[in-house]
């Protein structure tokens, strides 16, 4: 039973984190881009650079810690929703680097390696 609380919780978890990207993106379109496209948030749709920035999305879930076991935690989790995942949007909607986003994305990826290995 414990089992199934915390596989619906991870569930519910990762839907969240879809509504928020998708919720990203909406914000992007209809107001960052009208507002503040003078200063360089363009809107450029790339069926690619959609597609990748999804995958990275998906992948950053993947391997995000779901618990708040300890504070790497939780610092990883808040790293994730307030810069990487924001970052996959603007990526995505406009003409932005496959290289800086690689980069950001393989860095992050390293974060969550080490603290795994560190703080077992």
């Amino acid at each position: 039973m414990k089992y199934q609380l915390t596989r619906l919780n991870n569930i519910s978890l990762v839907i969240l984190y879809f509504i928020y990207r998708i919720g990203l993106d909406v914000v992007y379109v209809k107001w960052v881009n009208p507002l503040f496209g003078y200063t360089g948030f363009s809107l450029q749709f790339d069926t690619t650079q959609i597609l990748i920035s999804y995958l990275f999305f998906i992948l950053i879930i993947l391997i995000v810690p779901k618990k708040h076991n300890k504070v790497s935690d939780l610092v990883l989790q808040t790293h994730a929703i307030f810069m990487i995942i924001p970052l996959t949007s603007v990526y995505a909607l406009s003409n932005y680097s496959t290289k800086f986003q690689s980069m950001a994305i393989i860095s992050f990826l390293m974060q969550v390696i080490l603290l795994r290995c560190i703080f077992r």
